[in-house]
């Protein structure tokens, strides 16, 4: 049976037609592979299961509210799912409006924001007429947190935690702002999971927002900080693409969130990304998806200058690839690596996998946090 083409494909379809730029990409093993170009800014941390059962949670999360809003305050709401999306903390909060109802809060130890629009907050659950623009005062935010946001957030924890098999943990540290800048808990930089919910309240419809930092997104799903056995495939490399390095003392303990900064500023990543065979610089590359897998494209290696890693004893590494003496490393030419793009980017000191970790944006250079630790023999 012949495949049905969407407009959107058509459309893309024809502009890359006209533009000439529709080839057949090829990765080393010959095949043709669907290439995307990965933001190491911005990564998705979670697997396709994983945003299920956190689509599940909130949805059951959002029925749940919709039932004590219409039952206790007696507004008559329907509240449902509209998306869940990895995004920096800063892009979050940049994308909605000021004044609003944003709290911050503590959730297993880890942190997260809840906002409510003004449309909400200030028409269906104040029923107040004049909702643009308006600064809310003490007494606004003191009923909204009191009737709506501690209810809510109580709601949402005793969902997560039986869904996810965890002890019932109460939210703390609940604090309400009308800035959203003013919400200090959670670094600019922190990727998470936002939720976002749209909210009918009597004559009122707005938007309703959830997130979660990266840690306690995780937490929610595992409880494991060590990994006992190392993969099989981390093993047998001769091909890797470095994040960048550092120097790490016997001194410097590690320990899950622990946060290093690398030598590979945002600048120099926009130029590519280190390529080793055989512990020898070869070339630099972008990172690309390939399917469920990371890979790399080489840039114009014309220009790379000699290796001046060589004093750092602690590398990060994205990912690697047995390739042959027969492969060559041309401008152009795409290998799949083996590592999925849900794995952790793996920490080698002295050329020991010791930890394994998530990338981060530190000011004006890449930086790691870590979160699993590999059990010392």
């Amino acid at each position: 049976m012949s495949e049905v083409l969407t407009k959107d494909e058509i459309d893309q379809l024809l502009s890359a037609i006209s533009s000439g730029s529709e080839k057949d990409k090829k990765s080393s093993d010959g095949q043709s592979k669907k290439e995307i170009s990965y933001d190491i800014s911005c990564p998705d941390f979670l697997t396709r299961k994983e945003r299920q059962l956190l689509c599940h949670a909130s949805e059951t999360a959002a029925r749940k509210i919709t039932d004590y809003v219409s039952r206790e305050l007696k507004i008559k709401t329907h509240i449902r799912t509209v998306s869940l999306d990895v995004i920096s903390c800063d892009d979050f909060l940049k994308s909605i409006p000021n004044p609003t109802f944003i709290s911050s809060f503590k959730f297993l130890e880890e942190d997260g924001l809840f906002e409510v629009a003004p449309e909400i907050s200030f028409g269906g659950l104040l029923k107040q007429k004049e909702i643009r623009n308006k600064e809310p005062d003490g007494l606004d935010l003191k009923i909204i947190q009191n009737y709506f946001v501690k209810p809510v957030l109580k709601i949402i924890s005793g969902t997560f935690c039986n869904l996810f098999h965890k002890e019932q943990e109460k939210i703390q540290k609940i604090s309400v702002y009308s800035n959203p800048q003013f919400t200090e808990q959670i670094p600019y930089y922190e990727i998470g999971t936002l939720v976002t919910y749209e909210v009918k309240a009597g004559e009122y419809t707005g938007m309703m927002n959830l997130f979660f930092s990266r840690n306690l997104a995780k937490k929610l799903i595992h409880n494991d900080e060590t990994l006992d056995v190392i993969p099989l495939k981390f093993y047998g490399q001769n091909l890797f693409l470095e994040m960048g390095r550092c120097n790490l003392s016997d001194a410097d303990k590690l320990i899950p969130g622990k946060i290093i900064e690398l030598n590979k500023s945002l600048v120099s990543a926009e130029k590519g990304f280190d390529v080793y065979k055989d512990d020898k610089k070869i070339g630099l590359a972008e990172i690309l998806l390939i399917e469920q897998n990371f890979g790399l494209k080489f840039k114009d290696n014309s220009a790379v200058k000699d290796d001046c890693n060589s004093s750092f004893n602690t590398r990060v590494i994205i990912g690697g690839q047995f390739v042959n003496e027969e492969v060559h490393f041309e401008t152009g030419r795409i290998i799949k690596l083996m590592e999925s793009s849900q794995d952790y980017f793996r920490v080698e000191k002295d050329g020991k996998i010791i930890a394994f970790g998530e990338p981060l944006v530190l000011d004006k250079h890449l930086g790691l946090r870590i979160v699993k630790l590999v059990k010392e023999d």
